[in-house]
């Protein structure tokens, strides 16, 4: 049999029996094969082999996939698999060759996203890293890297500052909140398709509690109102259309997640009635978005059954598809990471490199106090340029004015309404967002001076905040051809 311990209490069932108590933070589970499976997601998710019996029928593959989905498996089975498999591209089959192969080089896994990529330390990718080491063998490593993944930011930031770590990439994923239908987004993929590594690209499709806008028990939960609303739905649809258009790998969240609502499938141990019972097992209990140590198993489980057992597209590109979505400018990182913003600044004071994140590695430049002010000589032309700067809605936030020497001005305020910052960020919350100068227009395409100047608040005080203040932390500057 097999038995999973979490926490620091142990308790055994008979094969086949499962016994669950989230109050207490215990999960227990029997199943029929010789696995001794462990899971202490107090750290981090992670699944350890003891003792493996396999019959001449089971190939590595089977029980990479077995041990993948143990946790899993009593909500979601081979029918949720099926279901929450959108699509399998046809280079899974040379992934399949490679991890075969007796002999050879490591396995690089790089992971692409934001905080619900970081949940539970890389909960699902870390479930994906396990099950690909098992069918490689001892022999050789499956490294995962996660130097792309910071909370708050978006899929534009990696497209400015973070394509460079994929030329070595085996596997790309893709694991953010949701993929918006743009040019960024595009733009990432086609060119992680042309890169001479040719990486298979995976991406996880998240589920927020926003995505059963309709459900009488979202909309009576305390959480609604901390989760401004959005076309959910239109962005799913989007980001499969991408997944097809592309033969890019996708398995769904929500789609398993609909399963279980729905009762479509009769080989699971465990059921969901309503959605506050899948909330309870599949989300932090006061956290609408990410999901729970169980949610990011799953995650890594259906990556797992797509990488590894997926039945492949019969499409593949012989050359890449042509866009989907329209491209109507070029925007180049001028100082990325933001340490080059105080290393190429002319002038300046008040502006201080900071780093922290949950992950310790986000970089930034901040100010605190009217009247700092920085002075930054560009290094290509531009016709207008983004700042990305963080922004929240009850932390004393400030303004800045950034101004393009001999031209206009535009101020910046970093406080988002009282109610939240909306698009899918929490209540309570903060993120980065991209701000244009000017504002609307173009400059004179040139090489520029910025000036950006920690600027007082209006003189009654006005803030979109709950608080305001003179905080201003920013995180990218673009200029845009």
């Amino acid at each position: 049999s097999v038995s999973l311990w979490f926490g620091s209490s142990s308790q055994f069932c008979g094969a086949g029996g499962m016994c669950l108590d989230v109050r207490s933070g215990c999960i227990f589970a029997c199943l029929t094969i010789g696995v001794l499976l462990v899971v202490d997601v107090a750290t981090h998710l992670c699944i350890s082999r003891r003792n493996v019996l396999k019959t001449s029928k089971q190939s590595a593959l089977d029980v990479a996939v077995f041990e993948a989905c143990a946790l899993s498996r009593p909500w979601c089975g081979p029918c949720c698999w099926e279901h929450a498999l959108s699509h399998v591209g046809v280079d899974v089959v040379d992934l399949r060759r490679l991890l075969a192969e007796r002999s050879g080089r490591d396995l690089r896994v790089v992971i692409l996203g934001n905080s619900v990529a970081r949940a539970h330390d890389f909960g699902a990718a870390r479930v994906l890293v396990n099950a690909l080491q098992y069918a490689i063998g001892p022999e050789r490593q499956v490294r995962l890297d996660f130097a792309n993944v910071h909370g708050g930011f978006q899929m534009a930031q990696v497209w400015r500052c973070g394509m460079k770590q994929l030329d070595v990439a085996d596997i790309v994923i893709f694991q953010y909140a949701v993929m918006p239908r743009n040019r960024i987004v595009e733009g990432i993929v086609r060119s992680a398709l042309q890169l001479p590594n040719k990486p298979l690209l995976l991406y996880i499709s998240h589920c927020y509690m926003a995505d059963f806008p309709n459900d009488p028990d979202w909309l009576s939960s305390p959480l609604h109102s901390k989760l401004r609303s959005f076309d959910a739905h239109r962005f799913r649809a989007d980001e499969l259309r991408l997944a097809r258009h592309y033969d890019i790998t996708m398995v769904s969240t929500c789609a398993a997640y609909e399963t279980m609502l729905h009762h479509n499938c009769n080989d699971v141990q465990r059921s969901v009635d309503r959605l506050s019972g899948l909330q309870e097992m599949f989300f932090g209990a006061a956290d609408p978005v990410h999901q729970s140590a169980l949610g990011s198993s799953m995650q890594g489980c259906l990556a797992s059954q797509a990488l590894l057992k997926g039945e492949p597209s019969k499409k593949g590109n012989a050359t890449l598809p042509a866009r989907l979505w329209e491209e109507n400018e070029a925007r180049q990182a001028e100082f990325c990471p933001p340490a080059g913003l105080l290393k190429s600044a002319s002038a300046g004071s008040g502006w201080t490199l900071a780093q922290g994140g949950r992950g310790g590695k986000k970089e930034w430049i901040g100010s605190n106090e009217v009247g700092a002010f920085i002075d930054l000589q560009m290094h290509e032309p531009a016709g207008h340029f983004f700042v990305l700067a963080y922004v929240h809605h009850a932390l004393p936030m400030g303004r800045v004015e950034v101004q393009v020497v001999g031209h206009s001005s535009t101020v910046i305020d970093a406080c988002c309404p009282s109610t939240g910052c909306g698009h899918g960020v929490p209540q309570g919350q903060g993120t980065y967002r991209a701000f244009r100068v000017p504002a609307s227009g173009n400059l004179p395409m040139q090489v520029h001076t910025v000036r950006i100047t920690n600027i007082a608040r209006f003189p009654n005080g006005n803030s979109n905040c709950s608080r305001g203040g003179a905080k201003f932390d920013i995180a990218e500057l673009d200029g845009v051809a």
